[in-house]
């Protein structure tokens, strides 16, 4: 799940990515993506990082990253019915531009989709 999120001492928007951590290799993975962002933070194309945390029962972790305005191509969707060829060719532009430069820097995508 994805909740909106608001730092106290600057009042800036943030999106908090909460992952269910239930085995060690789940454990390995969210670890794997938070060195991902930390490493890359700030690239063309790569949601800034702020920070991480675990729930107080190690159940979950939480990732907190900028927030991106606007929703998900599903969301937009859902509210605007069929999209239009120029915004559907903006939006690929943009997710192909993210993938090129986390795939030049040695990293794959595991769950591209509307919803994100």
């Amino acid at each position: 799940a994805v909740y909106r999120g608001i730092h106290a001492g600057s009042l800036e928007l943030l999106a908090v990515k909460e992952v269910p951590v239930h085995d060690k290799s789940q454990r390995q993975q969210i670890g794997a993506e938070i060195k991902a962002l930390t490493s890359h933070s700030g690239s063309a194309g790569i949601v800034n990082f702020h920070d991480a945390f675990t729930s107080h029962d190690g159940s979950s972790v939480s990732i907190v990253m900028e927030y991106c305005a606007g929703g998900s191509l599903q969301d937009l969707s859902a509210v605007v019915g069929p999209l239009d060829e120029d915004i559907l060719s903006s939006v690929a532009y943009d997710a192909l531009r993210g993938l090129t430069t986390i795939h030049r820097l040695g990293l794959l995508h595991r769950d591209i989709k509307p919803s994100n």
